[in-house]
């Protein structure tokens, strides 16, 4: 799990402290969190180690300086030599994995997938060898009710071969390595899917196994969204959950309204700055939210000259000494997060 620290770490450059990379890795769904996420370009590994506990986290931390890489200057964290060093060993790993955590394992639609998908293969493997009695895979209650009812309404044979062909093409594409950890995971008919400690390739660090083999569940993810006829009805996704949170969402409502910054944080009963954080935040996930109440064209299009011109940079402190104190702190923030938009945008539309 060090890479992964190293790799937020990287992004942040000095920004935040060691910490920094903890909250955004694990998902936790907060004005903060969401931010980093879009100021220092770490969509791909949102949420990316959502299943470890924050105990393990902590134990990460201590470790990256413990090994000597990483640094702390002025309560900032920098990576050292020996944590460029490690990261760049996997750099070329890391950059190839079609990982996409914001998207699907920020609301659980990944593993709720993988859930589905590897209990129906087991059950469907067992049914064609008639054999009723097995332990299956683990799975909460509603994704053990969801394919019962899956095999009551289709014939066996008909959805195992449908599984296949679907199972099949995607890791066809996927490449011979990912497709046999892929499979390895699988629990049919006479076999148990393995552990990635069990599979895991000892030249490199076990969390690179699990972001390969979620690489492949979030290629099929993004196939089935593009093609929603192939096993349409099988694995209907889930209404996709808010973008922003909860206390943010109140206070888009709140705008809504007519309330300007000032009128929302008497209304709410918060900070100003909380709510700075909030419409931030709306503008990165809310396509409705009217950002130019809060900031001009012309303060907008010289903070977007200053990022292109610091060549991509996303320090705060930098951008605002090339602009001047005329704009804000939470006008570069603001502008950020709508540049981040832009451009996830054009991704998804390339």
């Amino acid at each position: 799990m060090e890479v992964l620290f190293l790799e937020v770490l990287s992004k942040m450059n000095g920004s935040r402290t060691v910490s920094g990379p903890l909250h955004l890795l694990k998902g936790k769904r907060s004005s903060q969190t969401i931010q980093d996420i879009a100021l220092f370009q770490c969509d791909k590994w949102a949420a990316a180690l959502k299943h470890v506990p924050y105990s393990r986290l902590r134990k990460v931390e201590e470790q990256l300086y413990a090994r000597n890489m990483v640094r702390t200057e002025n309560k900032s964290a920098f990576l050292t030599e020996n944590g460029f060093t490690y990261l760049n060993k996997y750099r070329e790993t890391m950059d190839t994995l079609s990982f996409n955590g914001r998207k699907w394992e920020w609301d659980n639609e990944a593993e709720i997938f993988w859930q589905r998908l590897s209990l129906l293969v087991q059950a469907v493997s067992h049914k064609q060898y008639k054999s009723r009695y097995y332990l299956p895979v683990y799975a909460p209650y509603e994704v053990k009710t969801y394919v019962k009812n899956i095999m009551r309404q289709k014939n066996s044979k008909n959805l195992a071969e449908e599984l296949f062909q679907f199972i099949y093409t995607h890791l066809k594409e996927a490449g011979e390595e990912s497709a046999e950890l892929f499979t390895a995971r699988l629990s049919g008919y006479s076999y148990t899917g393995r552990t990635f400690s069990q599979i895991e390739n000892q030249s490199a660090p076990v969390v690179l196994t699990y972001l390969q083999f979620r690489s492949v569940i979030h290629h099929m993810l993004e196939d089935l969204e593009r093609r929603p006829e192939e096993l349409y009805g099988l694995f209907p996704f889930k209404e996709a959950a808010s973008q922003v949170t909860a206390s943010a969402a109140r206070t888009g409502k709140a705008v809504k309204e007519g309330r300007n910054l000032q009128e929302t944080a008497r209304f709410r009963k918060l900070k100003e700055s909380t709510i700075e954080d909030h419409l931030v935040e709306l503008a990165m996930h809310d396509p409705s939210f009217e950002y130019e109440r809060f900031i001009s064209s012309n303060i907008l299009g010289n903070i977007f000259e200053a990022v292109e011109k610091l060549s991509g940079e996303r320090k705060l402190k930098d951008i605002r000494e090339a602009l001047g104190k005329e704009v804000s702190y939470f006008h570069i923030r603001l502008a950020l997060a709508l540049l981040h938009k832009n451009k996830q945008g054009e991704r998804n539309s390339g």
